[in-house]
This record gives structure tokens, C-alpha cells and sequence, in this order.
């Protein structure tokens, strides 16, 4: 949880063999939307409130760009990111969402 000490997650190679934690990210999208205070927190500072969690910086990039289409690459979960625009985490719309997740993958648009 945030707030304390991150532990590694489940990490696998991710492209270009390096290492990731889909568990982590899908862990911060699952508390945002049920945990209204972090919610609060990850919308108000987004790099603080990221902190308590085992990211790597590549991944917090992603998730501060709004990067859904990589994050999809990545294996996180397209019902998980849709608390992104629901919330408008890290300046998503659903209008982005769309636009971001269908780049080169028309059939995940929603």
C-alpha cells in the first residue's frame, strides 16, 4: 500500500528485456479507483502519491504521460486504464484514451 515500503512485485521482462511489475501498475489503477484519498493524492501528486508502490521510472513515465498504448503493450489490463479518463488520471480524457489505445490497434478501441 502507499505509505509503505515498496516490495517487488510480480516483475517479468518486459520489451527489450526489461524488467517490469504489471502487478504494481494494475495494483495503483485498482486503489485509484477504490480509494478515494489516493485517488486524491495520485490526482493532486501524481509523483508522490506513485511513491509507495514497486514502479520502475520507465513505468511512472508512462503512467505520467498518459501512455495507455504502451502500458497496453506492457500487459495492463484495458479495464484496469479505463479508471484513467473515468478519473481523469494524469490528464486523461476519454477522448485521449481512445485516441492513445487505438495508435496502432484499432480493434481496442473503445
Amino acid at each position: 500500500l502507499p505509505g509503505q515500503p515498496a516490495r517487488l512485485g510480480l516483475r517479468r521482462l518486459g520489451p527489450g528485456g526489461r524488467k517490469m511489475s504489471v502487478y504494481a501498475i494494475h495494483k495503483l489503477l485498482w486503489l485509484s479507483e477504490e480509494d478515494p484519498e489516493f485517488r486524491a493524492r495520485l490526482q493532486s501528486d501524481p509523483g508522490e502519491a506513485m511513491k509507495g508502490l514497486a514502479l520502475t521510472a520507465e513505468e511512472v513515465q508512462a503512467l505520467k504521460n498518459g501512455d495507455v498504448h504502451t502500458l497496453h503493450q506492457w500487459g495492463v489490463s484495458n479495464f484496469l486504464m479505463r479508471v484513467m479518463p473515468m478519473h481523469g488520471l494524469f490528464g486523461m480524457t476519454n477522448e485521449t484514451y481512445r485516441e492513445r489505445i487505438g495508435k496502432e490497434s484499432p480493434r481496442l478501441q473503445v
